[in-house]
C-alpha cells in the first residue's frame, strides 16, 4: 500500500465502534498481534482473498465484539514499490483482490457510500443511499476525488454542449473543492514539493483503483467503484 504520507490514518488507542451505516474500522495486518480465542472464534483468514483479508479478519473480529487497539510504538518498516510501474501494479492487485472482501459486505443490492475527507478512510464511509433491488449488485464508494472529476467532467461537458453558464459552473467547482479541502485537512503540514508528489501519486492511483475495481466487477456481473485514497 502506499503509506500515508501524514502517518495520522488512526489515534493511539481503541479503533471506533462500527456504526450501522458503514463497514467497521480495521488495521493493516503487517504488526499485528492477536489474540488465539480471537483467531479461533473468528475463523481465522478467508483465503479466497486475494488482498484484503486483513480488513477482512478485522472487521469479523469487530462485528462478533472483539476491540482493536492501534499503537503507534509499535512499529514495521515497510519497503516501497521502487517504481511508478511496480506501484501501479500493486493497486491494480488491491482493487481486483480486495473486491471480495467489498462484496462480502455488501447488504443490499444497490449500495453507495460517501466520504466527504480529503483523505478518506474506510471506515468515514457512510452509506448514503441503498435498495433492495437493482438490475445488477452494486457498490459505489464516492469520494471528493470521485465528485471533483465529476465536477469537472459535467462541466466540459456542458460547455461542449452549448451550455455555457452551467458549465462554468461546474468548472469552477471541480477547482474551488480542492483548495477548500486542503485548508480544512493536515495536507496543509506538506512542504509545496510534498504535495504536488502526493496528489500527483494520489491521483495515479485514485484513477487506477476506480478502472481496475470496475473491471473486475464487470468479469463478476457487478459494479463496484473504488477510489483508493
Amino acid at each position: 500500500m502506499m503509506i500515508p504520507i501524514l502517518k495520522d490514518y488512526y489515534a493511539a488507542g481503541y479503533l471506533p465502534d462500527p456504526e450501522p451505516n458503514s463497514i467497521p474500522p480495521y488495521l493493516p495486518n503487517v504488526n499485528l498481534a492477536v489474540r488465539r480465542k480471537t483467531f479461533d472464534e473468528v475463523g481465522g483468514y478467508d483465503e479466497a482473498c486475494a488482498a484484503g483479508e486483513d480488513a477482512d479478519f478485522c472487521v469479523r473480529a469487530s462485528r462478533v465484539g472483539w476491540a482493536q487497539y492501534y499503537n503507534p510504538s509499535a512499529r514495521a518498516f515497510h519497503e516501497p514499490r521502487s517504481n511508478l510501474r511496480a506501484l501501479i501494479r500493486q493497486w491494480i492487485w488491491y482493487a481486483r483482490g480486495g473486491s471480495r472482501f467489498f462484496f462480502k459486505n455488501q447488504q443490499k443490492h444497490l449500495e453507495i457510500y460517501l466520504s466527504l475527507d480529503s483523505t478518506p478512510k474506510m471506515h468515514r464511509y457512510r452509506r448514503v443511499l441503498s435498495f433492495g433491488w437493482f438490475p445488477v449488485p452494486a457498490m459505489l464508494f464516492i469520494s471528493p476525488f470521485v465528485l471533483i472529476q465529476l465536477s469537472l467532467f459535467l462541466g466540459i461537458l456542458a460547455m461542449a454542449t452549448g451550455f455555457r453558464s452551467a458549465g462554468s459552473l461546474f468548472i469552477a467547482i471541480g477547482m474551488i473543492t480542492p483548495v477548500c479541502l486542503y485548508y480544512k485537512s493536515s495536507l496543509r503540514r506538506l512542504t509545496l514539493k510534498e504535495l504536488i508528489l502526493y496528489a500527483g501519486i494520489a491521483c495515479l492511483i485514485n484513477w487506477t483503483c476506480i478502472a481496475a475495481s470496475f473491471a473486475t466487477g464487470l468479469k463478476k456481473r457487478r459494479i463496484l467503484i473504488y477510489p483508493g485514497i
